[in-house]
């Protein structure tokens, strides 16, 4: 297996509708993202033995359009009533106050847009859908996300929580007009990433498995754009370089809700984030803030020196 599956690319058209351009802030909706890994047999010059799935968004995407995301979306009211459990042999439920309804909403996004089916067998279940199904079953969750509770009774299956772990949590910044309070999830189970995927067609326009140095490259090469939010958790993934390392770090993971504020500075639109001296909520005293110079020029600035005033 190679580490990079995504489609090659040619330049991609920059993202609009970013963070820093909004004006008029709307309610804020509740939303969740998977960060699914699978392991992979690394390549020269890449530090990463796994690749994470990755999910072009259609260029008619008012949030991001263009970009490489983790596969993800917006909370449905039906996914509170999604058969999910904790049941697992060796793994206990999780020390985080997220609801049940955030990993469903992970799970079934990520089977809208990719066909993967992130699911196990529920303890009590009796029927079993044959996998033929699926194709036919995703269609139905696209137009309906009530009747994904309605394919985990016929598949079988619940949404098993604690192969979710809760590994991010980024609030838009109330400067952009399309706001979102996003859970991402991580999860590596070989089950799941050995099933096959395909973008939807209507949200997503590519789907493919990549490992975070490759993806980061290709970003640098203006040949794949990525989402400041996105671009710091794949730095943060890269870092880590081994999935092993990405799972043990799972359990210490910093989940305190990240809403930047974004500033106009001379040298570029700084993303002020968590414990920034100049964070208006989460004030620390040195800097920590991504300096955006240019779509595809992200710079990550953390320290413990105080930045100057802005």
């Amino acid at each position: 297996k190679r580490a990079c599956l995504l489609p090659a690319a040619g330049k991609h058209a920059a993202c609009t509708g970013a963070w820093w351009a909004g004006k008029h802030a709307r309610a804020m909706k509740s939303a969740s993202s998977l960060v699914l890994c699978r392991r992979v047999e690394g390549t020269a010059g890449d530090p990463c033995d796994f690749a994470v799935l990755m999910v072009k968004r259609a260029a008619k995407s008012r949030f991001f359009p263009n970009a490489f995301v983790f596969p993800g979306g917006v909370s449905e009211t039906p996914d509170a009533s999604v058969p999910a459990h904790y049941h697992s042999p060796t793994v206990s439920a999780p020390a985080v106050d997220w609801p049940a309804s955030a990993a469903v909403c992970a799970v079934r996004e990520t089977f809208e847009e990719t066909g993967v089916l992130c699911a196990a067998p529920c303890p009590a279940a009796a029927a079993r859908l044959p996998v033929q199904q699926l194709a036919q079953w995703r269609a139905r969750v696209q137009a309906n996300a009530a009747e994904f509770g309605a394919l985990c009774v016929a598949a079988g299956v619940c949404v098993p929580l604690p192969r979710l772990l809760p590994w991010a949590h980024w609030v838009t910044p109330e400067q952009e007009k399309w706001r979102y309070d996003t859970h991402f999830f991580l999860a590596a189970h070989e089950e799941w990433a050995a099933q096959p995927v395909l973008h939807d067609e209507n949200e997503t326009v590519e789907v493919g498995w990549v490992s975070p140095a490759q993806a980061l490259a290709r970003f640098r090469a203006r040949t794949l754009h990525l989402a400041p939010p996105t671009w710091h958790l794949l730095r943060e993934l890269e870092r880590l370089q081994r999935l092993d390392s990405v799972l043990d770090a799972a359990p210490t993971r910093d989940l305190r809700p990240n809403q930047p504020e974004i500033v106009k500075a001379a040298d570029g639109v700084h993303i002020v984030l968590n414990d920034d001296a100049h964070h208006p909520r989460c004030k620390g005293t040195g800097t920590n803030r991504i300096i955006l110079k240019d779509p595809f020029s992200y710079e990550h600035v953390v320290c413990s020196t105080r930045p100057s005033a802005l």
